[in-house]
Formats: structure tokens, sequence, C-alpha cells
């Protein structure tokens, strides 16, 4: 184990990634299984000193979500949301491998239909060896066609760096 805390320290230096992030809403319910999303995401890691760093990224996501209306919330109206994706976190490295971290995050529509929003992320990551895996909860900050509750809101990812 300690091997691979080292590596982690190693790999958590200034870094190209990629990833893989799918998203979930909290308390979904059996059968209730429409609420969810994908993102792939580039993103550079830059330290500020031995313990800070920031990352900004860009990409894209999809998002499934329903919508139930009022009624007849038995027939739930889906919709497909594809995205660009902007954000940034600023984190801190708390032992060897392991960060914390926390950002914005803008979602831009690549339709008419659905409104821009925004969220901000809180999360936790760890570096092994030039993979990072992460996990965070986003919070909407804006209000959009849908109640909050209804977006996927929190996101895990796996992420190559190089």
């Amino acid at each position: 184990m300690l091997g691979l805390s080292a590596l982690g320290a190693d790999a958590a230096g200034n870094r190209w990634m990629i990833g893989l992030e799918g998203m979930a809403r909290s308390g979904q319910t059996q059968g209730d299984d429409t609420n969810w999303g994908m993102e792939l995401t580039a993103a550079y890691r830059m330290n500020i000193g031995k313990i800070f760093f920031v990352r900004p990224y860009v990409g894209a996501s999809y998002q499934r979500m329903a919508r139930q209306y009022v009624p007849t919330p038995s027939d739930p109206k889906n919709y497909n949301i594809w995205s660009a994706v902007i954000g940034g976190d600023l984190g801190a490295n708390i032992i060897a491998g392991l960060d914390v971290h926390t950002g914005p995050v803008m979602i831009l529509p690549f339709d008419d239909f659905h409104p821009n929003h925004a969220g901000w992320r809180f999360g936790v990551g760890y570096t092994i060896w030039k993979f990072y895996v992460s996990a965070a909860f986003e919070k909407r900050i804006t209000e959009a066609d849908f109640d909050y509750d209804e977006y996927p809101n929190w996101v895990f990812g796996v992420h190559y760096m190089f």
C-alpha cells in the first residue's frame, strides 16, 4: 500500500488529464433510473506549491432526465440533453495521492430548449500511478426548467493523466 501511495504522489504533478464521469441523482428509487448522465472531459492539473492545485476543465455532457407532470405522474417525459461543460477546481493534497477539491461548473446545452445552468462541486480524488479516481457532489446554483432535485448531482469519474 505504501508503494501505491508513493506512485500516487509522483503522478499528481502538473499533468493533462482526460476523464469519463458518470452522474446520478440522489434518492433515486427502484424503477426511476432515467435521471443519469455521462461527461467526457479534458483537464490540466497545475500544482501551486506542494499542497494546493487548480484544475480547469472542458468537455461534453449527456444527461437523460425524466420530468413528471402533475395530472399524470405515472407517464414521465424523458429529456436527452447534450451540453458543453466548463469548470474548474481548487484543491489540496491532504496526504500522498488523496485530494479534496471544490469549484464551479457551467453546463451549456447545445439546443435552445434547455437553459444554461451552473453548479458548485465538492469532491475527493485519489491518484494511483497515472489514474485519478474522483467522486463529487454537485449543488445546482441556478434554477432551470426542471426542479433542482431532478438533475444528476453525484459525479464519479476515472481520469487518465499524461
